[in-house]
Order: C-alpha cells, then sequence, then structure tokens
C-alpha cells in the first residue's frame, strides 16, 4: 500500500515536471515568483526527470524510462496525457508578420466548429438525439448469439439438401448405366462464344442451357453422366438462385461444371486445370495427409526433364488442401529447402494458400545444377522431416514423393540409397510409402532408371540384401514425359492413400474463384456405386451469401461480430473487406492474429473447446488501435451442429447495458425520396443535373445499406429492385400505423430514419440561405445500421455502404472533433473536394457527452477543397501573399495535407492532389517532425486481406503548444506547427529563405518500403507497405508478424454510375453557377464548380485578362485543359454570361452555325449506330475517396443486352467487364493503397518520390504486376492559385447558385463496372543511405 502511494506521488511529480519543462523550452511568458523558495529544487528535480521520466504503461505498473531510449520506442507504453506534454528543446516561438500560429489555429477551430454545428447541423442532431428515450437493448448478447448462429444453420441445411438431391441422381445415374460405358463429351473449350453471355451473378460469360466437361482423353470405358446432370443442376438454380457453381468430378478426373462457360487456360485451351481438385482430395480422402515431395534439379536432367519435373511438384501441391502438410525439398548434390536452413529443424507445415504459393515459387525458382545427384541425401531429409513430425503429432502414415530422372553414377550407388531408406524407416514409427515420378524424353528409353525408381517405390530391401525389422508398404511409379493431363497424372500419386470417405459434407475454407472472380466456400459430398467412390458432387456458394448476416451486423455501441471455423481459421470479421469487394485471395490467418484485443488467446482456447459460453476480458488493446474508452469486452460464442464454425459477438463496454432508441414517430412531413430516382414517378419529384449526376432538389435522397435488409445478399442482386419494390419500401417507411409488413428491411431501420430525417427541414434552409452554400457540395447523414440520407439527394451504387469510408469511421475513432478527410476527386463531377464529418452521440437527458459515449450517428459534408484556402486566407492573409517565401500548411492526424500551396498550384505542378503526405510535400522537415517527441508515431499493422504490413504515421491531436525546429542556430527554413483544436487537423507554417533539399526516402515505384526488414521511428519515410509473408517453415505468420496488429478497418472507395447516353444533356441544371459573376480571383476560388482562368492552353502562356470561369471550361487554371474526368460530350453548365448575352449573332454566323450542327447530328447518330452507349457519365457517392485514374476506364466494345423493367428504370443489367469489375476497391484504413503484388487492383502512390535511384536497395529488379490505367491528358494538372480573401458581400449583393425549377424526369441509362488496364512491368525499387 506504502509502495503504491510513494509510485503514484511520483508519478504525479512527474507530470508536473514534464509541464515545467515544457513551459521552459517554449520560453512562455511565464514569470515564476522570485520568492518562490522552490523554484531551485523544482529546477534540480526537473534537471533529473528530463533525461529518466515516469511513465505509467496501460497495465498500470509505473516504471522510470530513459528518454533518449524512449525515442526509437516512441508509442508503446506512453498514455496520450504524458506524450502531449512532452516536447524537445525547441527554437522559441516567434511572431510572423504580426500572427502567432496559436492565434491561427484558434480561428480556424472556431471557424471550423461553426462550420459543424451550422452548416452540417450537429449541434442541431445532438438535441434530436437528448430528445429521445433511451432504454435497455431488447436482446441480450446470448440472444443475438443464438439469432446469427440458427439462421447460418438453416442456411447451411438448405444447401445440403439441394447437394444431396445432386449426389441422389449422380448415383441413379452410375446405377443406370454400368454395363453401357458412355464416353462421350461436351469439353467446355468448345463451348461456343455465341451461346453465352456474361452473368453478373456467376461472374462470368455462362450459359444455363447446358452442362460442360473439363475432362482428359476419354478411355472406351470411362463414364461420364455430365449430359445427364443439366436438368438437375438447372432444377437446384431456379430453387435456389443464389448457388454459384455446381459440378461433378469422377475418379476418372472428368469434371462436369454447371451453367457452362469457357475455361481460361490459354490459348491452346489444354486440359491443365486445377479447379477444384483440392476439394475432391479432401473429400475422398478427409483426413490429414502428410506429403514431402522431392524435386530433383541435378545435372542429368535435361531442359525438357526439369520443366516437367518443376511441373508435377507444382501440381502435387495444388491439390492439397490447409488441412493437409507439405514439405518440399529440392535435391541435387546437396539439399535446399524453400526457407532457410532452419527449416530443416521445423516441423512440415500446413498446405495453405500462403504455402502453396511460396513451394511453388520455390520450384518455379529451380535452375539445373551442374553437380550430380545424390540421392541418398534427399531421402535423408526427407525421412527426418517426417521424424520430426511424428514425435510432435499423431499422424499415423506419411507419403514421399520422389521426381527424378533416376540417374545413378555407378551400379553401387542404388544400395545406398535403399540402405538410407531402410534406415529412415526404421527412424520413424509411422508408415512411410514412396512414389516415384519418372521423368523421361520421348524417344530415349531409360531402363536401368526406371528399375532403381520401381525399387524405390517397392522399397525392395531384399533384391539388395538389406534387412528391415518394420513390414514396407509399396507405392506405385509414375513415368511421366510431357506436362498434358498434369491433374489427373498428379492425382495418381495420392491414390495410395486408403479412401475412407465420408457421407458428410465438407466445406472448404473461402478461396478466390479464378472463373467467377469472387470469393466463394465449396460444399461438397462423395458419390458411392457398389460402395465404392465413384467421384465427388459439390457446389460453390458466394461468400456473401453465407457470411451476410455477419457482414452487416451493425448494431449500437461498441458491438461486433466474427466467424472462425472449428480450427481456428478466420472466416469473416469486420476488418476483413466485404467479400464482394474483394479481389483477390486474402491470407487465411487465425483469429489469434485478428483480434486486437492483449490476451484474446485466452478467450481462443474456450471458444475452440466449448461447444458455446461467454467470457470477459479488460479492454486492452494493442497499439495503435484506439479502444474508444471502453474498459471491458464480452465474447459470447456458439457452435454449429452440423458444420465446422462459430458464431461470436464481441461487445466493448463500461460494463453498461446496450441501449437503443425505440417507436421514433414520424414528423408529419415525409421529406425524403428513395435514391432510386429513376423508378420515381416523374409527377412526384422533379429530378436535375448536379454535375454529372442525376439529382433532385425537392427532397433529401433516402438510401438503405445491405445492413438494414434481413438479406443482404437478395438485397445486391441488382436486378431485384423495381418500381414495385421502391413502392414498398416507401410505404413500410412511412406507415405510421405500423401495420404494414416489412417488405424485407430490418424494423430498426425505421427508427433511425425517423431520428435523422429531423435534420432535412434545416439542411434545406442552409441551402438557400447559407453564405457558405457556394463552397459546399452536398450533406449527408449515417448511421451505424447503414441508414443514409443526403441532400441534394442522388442515385447512388446499390452496394454502397457509407460505414465503411475513411470520414465515418475517422468521426467514430475520434468523437468529439470535426474530422477533415481528403482531398479526393468527387465521382459527382464537383472537382476534387474534403469532407468534413463529425459524430452525434446517443442521447442523453442530461446534454453531457463523453468520448466513450456510442455513436448514434455521423453528420458530413463534401466543400470544395478551395474552401479550406480561404478559411486560412482569411486567418492568416500572409498566407496567400507569393514571393515571401513563407507558406501555410493543413495536415490531418495521419500527415496527409488537405491544403498545402503545391495542391492548388495552376497546371498542377505540384504533382497529385490525393494522398499527399507531409514527408513528401514538407520533406524538409518531415525529419525534423519525427524528432519530436510525443508528436508523431510511426505505426504498422498486419493487412489480411491484400497481405501487406501498412507503414503509416499518427500525428498525437492532443499535442498541446508550438512545435518549432529543434536545433537553435540559424535556420534558412524556419517552421512552426501545432494542432488545430477540436479538430483532427495541425497547422504549419514554413519560412524558407534558402533552397537547401533534404530528402525523405521513398520508393521511384509503386507503394514498397524500400527496406522492410526495420523500422525506426525517427527515420523519415513515406507511407508505404511491405509483404505479410508467412513462414514457410511452419506455415503460419514469423514470430515479428503475429506481435502486429490487425489494420482494423478496410476502407472502400467509391464507385461510379455509367449513364446512358444523352442522359444528362436531356435535364436541366439544379442551378446555375454563374461563374462569371465573380471578378476577382478572391471571389471566384473554392465556389463550387468555377475556376479563375490565367493561363492559355499551352499552361505556361498568362492570359491577358484573367476571369473566373466554370470549371469544365478553364480546369485547374488552364483554358481547354481537360478534367479528370475524361473527355465527354457533356457541355458545361449553363450560366448567364453577359458577355454573349450581348453579342449578336448575324445569319451568316447562324448559317454556319446550323450546318454545323446538322454534320454533328449526322455524325452522332452514325457513331451511336456504332458503338452504342459507349461513353461514361460518373455518377456521385458521398464519399469523394476515388482515385482520378479509377474515372477514366471506359469500357469498349461491348455489346449491350438490355432488357425491360418496370418503371422508368435507367439503371439496366451490367454488362459483362473485361476483366475484374472496379467494385469499390478497397484501401488499407490509413488512406494507403495497398497495391504491392495486386493484379486486379494495384495502385500507385502517384510516385511518392523525392530522390533519384541509388545502388543499395533490398528490392531490385523485382517483376511487379503493376495496375496501370491510362490517364486523361494533363490529368495531374490540379487547381489554380489562392486568392486573398474570399468575398465577404450579402447573399443580396453576392450571386449565389440558384435552383432552377421544373427539372425534367430523367431517360435511359444503364451502369457498366469499370475496368482496370494491367500491364507486367519489370521495376527496379533503390533506397538511399541516409547514413
Amino acid at each position: 500500500m506504502i509502495s503504491g502511494a510513494l509510485t503514484e506521488i511520483l508519478y504525479a511529480l512527474s507530470e508536473q515536471c514534464l509541464m515545467i519543462t515544457k513551459m521552459t523550452s517554449f520560453r512562455l511568458s511565464v514569470k515564476w515568483p522570485p520568492a518562490l523558495g522552490g523554484l531551485l529544487f523544482w529546477t534540480t528535480f526537473c534537471s533529473i526527470m528530463s533525461s529518466y521520466c515516469l511513465l505509467r504503461s496501460e497495465n498500470g505498473y509505473v516504471s522510470y524510462v530513459n528518454t533518449s531510449k524512449l525515442k526509437n520506442e516512441l508509442g508503446l507504453d506512453i498514455p496520450r496525457d504524458v506524450l502531449a506534454n512532452v516536447v524537445g528543446d525547441e527554437v522559441p516561438v516567434e511572431p510572423i508578420l504580426g500572427l502567432y500560429i496559436q492565434d491561427l489555429a484558434s480561428i480556424l477551430a472556431r471557424k471550423l466548429n461553426a462550420i459543424g454545428n451550422e452548416e452540417l447541423g450537429v449541434s442541431k442532431m445532438q438535441e434530436v438525439y437528448d430528445s429521445l428515450t433511451f432504454s435497455a437493448a431488447g436482446r441480450s448478447e446470448r440472444e443475438i448469439v443464438w439469432e446469427l448462429a440458427d439462421r447460418l444453420q438453416m442456411k447451411l441445411r438448405k444447401y445440403i439438401a439441394v447437394l444431396n438431391k445432386s449426389k441422389a441422381a449422380i448415383e441413379e445415374l452410375f446405377w443406370r448405366h454400368p454395363h453401357r460405358p458412355y464416353s462421350s463429351a461436351y469439353p467446355c473449350c468448345d463451348v461456343p462464344e455465341k451461346s453465352i453471355i456474361y452473368n453478373e451473378h456467376f461472374g462470368a460469360k455462362v450459359s444455363k442451357d447446358f452442362t460442360c466437361d473439363i475432362t482428359p482423353a476419354l478411355g472406351h470405358y470411362v463414364y461420364s453422366p455430365g449430359p445427364n446432370l443439366t436438368d438437375v443442376f438447372s432444377s437446384n438454380l431456379k430453387s435456389h438462385p443464389t448457388i454459384k457453381w455446381q459440378y461433378f468430378i469422377s475418379t476418372s478426373d472428368i469434371s462436369s461444371e454447371y451453367p457452362a462457360h469457357h475455361f481460361d487456360s490459354g490459348p491452346s485451351c489444354q486440359y491443365e486445370d486445377t479447379r477444384h481438385r483440392d476439394v475432391f482430395l479432401a473429400t475422398v480422402l478427409p483426413y490429414r495427409k502428410v506429403v514431402v515431395i522431392i524435386v530433383d534439379h541435378g545435372h542429368s536432367l535435361s531442359k525438357n526433364q526439369l520443366f516437367t519435373a518443376k511441373a508435377v511438384g507444382k501440381h502435387l501441391i495444388s491439390l492439397l488442401s490447409s488441412y493437409d502438410l507439405v514439405g518440399v525439398l529440392a535435391l541435387s548434390n546437396e539439399v535446399t529447402y524453400p526457407g532457410n536452413e532452419n527449416c530443416s529443424q521445423q516441423a512440415i507445415p500446413f498446405a495453405t494458400h500462403e504455402t502453396k504459393f511460396h513451394f511453388s515459387g520455390f520450384i518455379d525458382a529451380l535452375k539445373k545444377s551442374r553437380a550430380p545427384t545424390n540421392h541418398s541425401l534427399g531421402f535423408e531429409h526427407a525421412f527426418k522431416l517426417v521424424r520430426q513430425l511424428a514425435q510432435s503429432s499423431d499422424v499415423s502414415e506419411a507419403l514421399i514423393i520422389y521426381i527424378s530422372r533416376g540417374l545413378l553414377s555407378s551400379l553401387e550407388d542404388a544400395k545406398v540409397v535403399l540402405e538410407t531408406i531402410a534406415q529412415g524407416r526404421s527412424s520413424v514409427n509411422i508408415s512411410v510409402i514412396i512414389n516415384t515420378c519418372a521423368v523421361i524424353d520421348d524417344g530415349k528409353p531409360l531402363m536401368l532408371e526406371k528399375h532403381f525408381l520401381e525399387d524405390i517405390a517397392d522399397q525392395n530391401f531384399q533384391k539388395y540384401n538389406i534387412s528391415l525389422s518394420v513390414k514396407a508398404t509399396k507405392g506405385i511409379i509414375q513415368p511421366v514425359n510431357s506436362t498434358k493431363h498434369m491433374s489427373l497424372i498428379a492425382g495418381k500419386f495420392y491414390s495410395v492413400f486408403n479412401v475412407s470417405a465420408k457421407n458428410e459434407a465438407l466445406y472448404s475454407l473461402p478461396f478466390w474463384d479464378n472463373v467467377g472472380k469472387g470469393m466463394v466456400v465449396s460444399m461438397s459430398k462423395p458419390c458411392f456405386h457398389l460402395d465404392e467412390v465413384v467421384g465427388v458432387v459439390g457446389m460453390d456458394l458466394h461468400l456473401s451469401d453465407l457470411m451476410e448476416d455477419i457482414t452487416y451486423f451493425n448494431n449500437y455501441g461498441s458491438t461486433y461480430s466474427f466467424i472462425i471455423n472449428k480450427k481456428g481459421y478466420t472466416i469473416m470479421h469486420p476488418s476483413f473487406p466485404r467479400p464482394i469487394m474483394t479481389l483477390e485471395q486474402p491470407m487465411l490467418t487465425d483469429i489469434a492474429n485478428v483480434e486486437n484485443v492483449i490476451d484474446f488467446a485466452k478467450i481462443r482456447n474456450l471458444i475452440l473447446t466449448n461447444i458455446s459460453g461467454s467470457a470477459k476480458l479488460p479492454y486492452k488493446t494493442k497499439s495503435p488501435v484506439p479502444n474508444f474508452g471502453k474498459t471491458k469486452i464480452t465474447y459470447t460464442w456458439q457452435h454449429l451442429l452440423d458444420a465446422p464454425y462459430i458464431v461470436v459477438v464481441a461487445i466493448v463496454h463500461n460494463g453498461n447495458p446496450l441501449r437503443e432508441v425505440q417507436n421514433i414517430p414520424l414528423p408529419r412531413k415525409i421529406d425524403f425520396v428513395y435514391h432510386r430516382l429513376d423508378l420515381l414517378d416523374p409527377s412526384h419529384v422533379s429530378v436535375c443535373r448536379h454535375f454529372r449526376q442525376m439529382a433532385t432538389l425537392d427532397a433529401a435522397a433516402l438510401f438503405l445499406s445491405p445492413s438494414c435488409f434481413q438479406f443482404p445478399f437478395k438485397y445486391l442482386v441488382p436486378d431485384e429492385l423495381s418500381h414495385l419494390n421502391v413502392q414498398s419500401f416507401m410505404a413500410y417507411l412511412t406507415d405510421t400505423t405500423k401495420f404494414l409488413a416489412t417488405p424485407g428491411i430490418k424494423p430498426a431501420a425505421r427508427n433511425d430514419l425517423a431520428a435523422i430525417m429531423q435534420i432535412m427541414p434545416y439542411w434545406k434552409k442552409q441551402f438557400r440561405e447559407s453564405e457558405l452554400n457556394k463552397y459546399i457540395v452536398r450533406r449527408y447523414i449515417v448511421t451505424p445500421r447503414g441508414v443514409f440520407q443526403m441532400y441534394p439527394g442522388s442515385i447512388l451504387e446499390h452496394d454502397f455502404d457509407p460505414t465503411r469510408r475513411a470520414w465515418f469511421w475517422e468521426a467514430v475513432e475520434q468523437p468529439g472533433r470535426l474530422i477533415v478527410t481528403g482531398p479526393k476527386l468527387d465521382v459527382g463531377g464537383s472537382g476534387y473536394v474534403v469532407t468534413l464529418s463529425h459524430v452525434v452521440y446517443e442521447g442523453q437527458e442530461s446534454g453531457r457527452h463523453e468520448e466513450s459515449d456510442s455513436a448514434a450517428a455521423v453528420v458530413a459534408a463534401d466543400v470544395t477543397l478551395g474552401f479550406l484556402f480561404v478559411l486560412m486566407h482569411q486567418a492568416a492573409p500572409f498566407c496567400n501573399k507569393s514571393g515571401t517565401g513563407v507558406r501555410c500548411f493543413l495536415m490531418d492526424h495521419l500527415g496527409y495535407l488537405v491544403a498545402h500551396p503545391s495542391l492548388i498550384s495552376p497546371g498542377g505542378n505540384g504533382g497529385p492532389v490525393e494522398q499527399r503526405h507531409v514527408t513528401h510535400g514538407e520533406f524538409n522537415l518531415a525529419g525534423d517532425l519525427l524528432n519530436h517527441l510525443g508528436l508523431v508515431r510511426k505505426s504498422l499493422c498486419n493487412s489480411f486481406s491484400d497481405q501487406t504490413i501498412q507503414r503509416f504515421y499518427r500525428f498525437n491531436t492532443s499535442v498541446s503548444g508550438v512545435l518549432t525546429n529543434l536545433v537553435h542556430g540559424e535556420h534558412c527554413i524556419k517552421y512552426q506547427i501545432t494542432a488545430v483544436p477540436g479538430t483532427n487537423l495541425f497547422v504549419g507554417i514554413v519560412n524558407s529563405t534558402c533552397n537547401v533539399t533534404t530528402f525523405c526516402p521513398c520508393s521511384t515505384e509503386g507503394r514498397l518500403c524500400l527496406n522492410c526488414n526495420r523500422m525506426e521511428q525517427n527515420e523519415c519515410e513515406c507511407p508505404c507497405e511491405c509483404p505479410l509473408q508467412v513462414d514457410v517453415c511452419t506455415g503460419h505468420l514469423g514470430e515479428k508478424e503475429s506481435k502486429n496488429p490487425s489494420c482494423p478497418h478496410v476502407i472502400e472507395q467509391s464507385r461510379s454510375i455509367v449513364y446512358k447516353s444523352a442522359v444528362l444533356d436531356a435535364l436541366k441544371p439544379c442551378f446555375l453557377l454563374n461563374c462569371e459573376f465573380y471578378t476577382s480571383q478572391s471571389d471566384c476560388f473554392g465556389v463550387v464548380g468555377c475556376e479563375w482562368c490565367q493561363f492559355s492552353a499551352d499552361g505556361k502562356t498568362p492570359l491577358a485578362v484573367p476571369y473566373c470561369s466554370q470549371q469544365a471550361k478553364c480546369f485547374n487554371g488552364v483554358l481547354g485543359t481537360p478534367t479528370p474526368y475524361g473527355d465527354s460530350p457533356l457541355d458545361p453548365l449553363p450560366s448567364e454570361d453577359a458577355s454573349f448575352r450581348s453579342t449578336p449573332v448575324g445569319p451568316v454566323a447562324g448559317g454556319i452555325m446550323g450546318f454545323f450542327l446538322v454534320l454533328a447530328l449526322i455524325i452522332y447518330c452514325y457513331r451511336h449506330h456504332v458503338h452504342r452507349n459507349n461513353h461514361s457519365y460518373l455518377s456521385s457517392v458521398p464519399e469523394t475517396a476515388v482515385r482520378m485514374s479509377q474515372l477514366d476506364n471506359e469500357v469498349d466494345d461491348i455489346d449491350s443486352h438490355e432488357e425491360s423493367v418496370s418503371g422508368n428504370n435507367i439503371l439496366l443489367n451490367r454488362q459483362e467487364p473485361i476483366a475484374v469489375p472496379d467494385s469499390g476497391l478497397p484501401i488499407s484504413p490509413y488512406r494507403v493503397n495497398t497495391g504491392y503484388r495486386r493484379p486486379p487492383g494495384g495502385d500507385s502512390d502517384h510516385g511518392y518520390s523525392t530522390m533519384t535511384p541509388h545502388e543499395d536497395s533490398e528490392h531490385t529488379a523485382e517483376p511487379l504486376l503493376l495496375l496501370l490505367p491510362p490517364p486523361p491528358p494533363d490529368a495531374e494538372r490540379r487547381r489554380t492559385t489562392p486568392s486573398l480573401s474570399p468575398p465577404s458581400s450579402s447573399r443580396a449583393s453576392s450571386p449565389m447558385p440558384q435552383p432552377v425549377a421544373g427539372a425534367s424526369p430523367p431517360p435511359q441509362m444503364t451502369v457498366l463496372p469499370e475496368q482496370p488496364h494491367r500491364m507486367l512491368a519489370p521495376v527496379t525499387v533503390h533506397m538511399v543511405d541516409i547514413h
């Protein structure tokens, strides 16, 4: 007790010491009374404590930490309140042109706070929720888990019944045709192109009229039931339309698939498919298999033999499932392992996707050795691996496969090899089978080699007079002379295992469907005839379908859900992307690596061993994952009886029960419409053109996220929504009697809607009257359940999820702060915008709220990029003066610049606007910032969705005071930086009097970190990523990687809607821009849709008379510059240009114009006839996180398969994508795009390069698969130079955007996915030695 009290006293004294040190180092105007007798004591005490500080760790312990060591370990166990008071020995703070930066930060804070309350309506919305009555949740966590588990169990039983139906039909076919072999097959390669069309549900061109076969050369006595399965499979699909693929694989390796499709196996369409073969083997042999593969690459193999040997080895690996164990050895005169030399001391790893990928790459990289093969050495190492495994696990059988030519240096070597095998057999207590693969060239008989390999497979010890005390199990020898029918050949090697198929359904781990381009789970069962296995029937199910309740599990409070299998593998987790957004095979890992709660391993064991239960832990998260001020977490779980899944619900709380609001009455005036404006009655709502989107000003647009529906997967099918669906949605949502049955919408969504719609009258009033409205593009609000409203209202993509956007999560994770995210290119056509967002808490009668209160909603608005400059220039006019060497900037808590002179330089000289980091934009001061103890922490996290380790910065927004240059003396580059209170922003001022340049080491290509083997806190580097790899010796994450936290969220980007030709042309604009009324640069700057035009088309020659123009005419201040949206037939929005009104057009000019109009009409009709619907128009979604390159990928030469839809439906069926649909590319939680080694969704960091190439990089000359979409001409040009101060006139004297009355209803449009372009490029990455 006494020691604890002393510790607390010392801790309090240390904090006082830190505060005094801070005040001294900043040289504040604080004068200590000279008469203070304790001044000398405090000075001495603080001098000691400055180098040996007292800090409190997360677990409550107090320890002394040396600050010099602390700089290299920043952020491990340092609380935020201590970090906020730790500063360095800095240069004194001086005013700049009479203004202190603290005053500038205060001014910005007041303005942004006023914007949050007045424009976003934060205070209004908080008053609404505080007036509501919140009560304890109606269901306990145990009831929630039971409901989730029961829904999944019922769904799986439904699919098992379908699988049993197919199984019975196949077994009946075998009974009918045992003596009448049917050997004709319909190869998938022969399916005529005209008979298949693209179907989004399958993600490929398919035909539902027949089944096709993937088959080797058929023998005379091979039976294929495929042609007779079409009726059965077709009936299954009609009764259960959520099924994806159905298939049957016979023991003769004939695979029948439905629906018929083209299998992409190269131009020759050879039989080399491994599709579903791992599922087949796991179903026929439903137990753990131990396999060790030895690949000979000695000098005796010819080039063709080595190629064949490697092909066999890779196919053998591909047939194994993640529950099998596999080891690989490369053999010549020595043995090499896929990992390192220590692999021989490790256990054989599991055959996970990552292990198979690395092992296949290892085999692929083998080159012919110059030394002869030491056969004995290979078996010596193989038996060593088997022996180590047998000693540490309960396996009873192992298989060694030796792939070799079998050439001996001498005849005596054969006996030596068999003696080695005999010794190995005697050293293990399990059965070991040896199969050999004799790789031969056509026309070259190898009798001696073949006999040698036969003796090895037979373990023919008697031939060589070798005695063996244990019984030998004979294997097989398989000669191979080509790579044709490789799956059939590789499958024969596993025929030596005892077939013990069970009449039970087998569930695979989720995997990426290479044909249908999506995540699926395969469910399979064996088929029998006369008690013998004749094949495996199976079906692929959308992971989105199976995991819909977990993926879209949204509830009030910090509650989430996840699913694991009974081996501990994570199937679905909130930190994973939605399955429909996944573009590649993710890393499947144990739940212990995904959950960020310290000591979760204790709960994991309870979850796996107990059928149901509940347990609690202190809520201590791995840094830098926020804990939202919560103290406890409760896990409740339930095992499924008929499936290998476990449902878990986690509730983070402070010990208080969950609360929810119920039975909120609807307002009398229904001031919203469903967002599908194309399906609404034109007499009820008028539509107009809001830049590049269809919109309405009559009411707000309501969007219900998939989580608002009882069956989200069915809602995500775009063809499902019709005019009648929209009517039923609106009838249910506006029903005040509560008598109408739900049309699939969760009842809780109606309560959310009743709450958030109360902000709409206020927003419409602000839209009409606010002086700042000319800077605001749109306002919107969303609840955690995904109920979303936006004004002006517009059409959104059906799979849009606002709760997975950066502006939402940052607001939730930093409650009480106004969050600024961006800048991003608005897909709605308004140019570059930033998003302002703020959380609204659950209601409290007292009106007082704490950081730990749960979020009830997030309100947000998109404003122009120039608006932040307007605010900053109003507060500090010197920030807009050129030639002074002073520049001002704003950056967010992650270090990304949201306002910087380079972002608005005319002609885009500063480079890309998006994702510009301070380490790139202000690299001269970035290194100095890293040395400020307590200001910034360099962190990392594991991103399992794209198998990367993300490195990022997080700045401490709670830091107080002003940070300046750390080193005293003369500086030609001086800076000051401080946090903007109440926001996630920092404001900085840099005064440069020289051109000295320093560098942050950044990759010249892509986002790959230059040195993935180390990360130092005080070393400057741009945000980057490293590959997340497993330890190939164990098959699990390495010890270092497993300690990293998992990235908590995958942030999704926006998608675009493609309109039919002339749709937007037919709509009147929602308001007139009137850019010509702004006569000065200061008035024009930042206004929505306007640009200060100051350069001619060459981007260099200044205009004689600059003027304010529409953005489409003069993007980024350069006359005639194409916008980042690409060229389109859209004309700029109408405006009342006085110069054009006053200029008469004579008859001659009118005749010329008429002639060209007729000619243009003829050309247009011809092109429209030849290339229908070939132009892309972009729709807006509230999240503006979309890259410029994503908006310029047009889908060319795609035939339109249009179908009639009820109502005035302008969103028709999707067409076939060229490659992978750009369905909301997921990005990492810290706004870094994970593009490393990612074919479908790779992206670059827009050249975070601030250095020239050097020689000592650890990554050199590696071929990376890059996503290289072609940018539009001059795509890097951005916005104009900021002006002095914005206009301050009243609404009466200053022209504002005016609504246009009488907007017309919409014509037809369709939706097409955008496509990336790919190319394989060799990339050389360099690193500079900063030492």
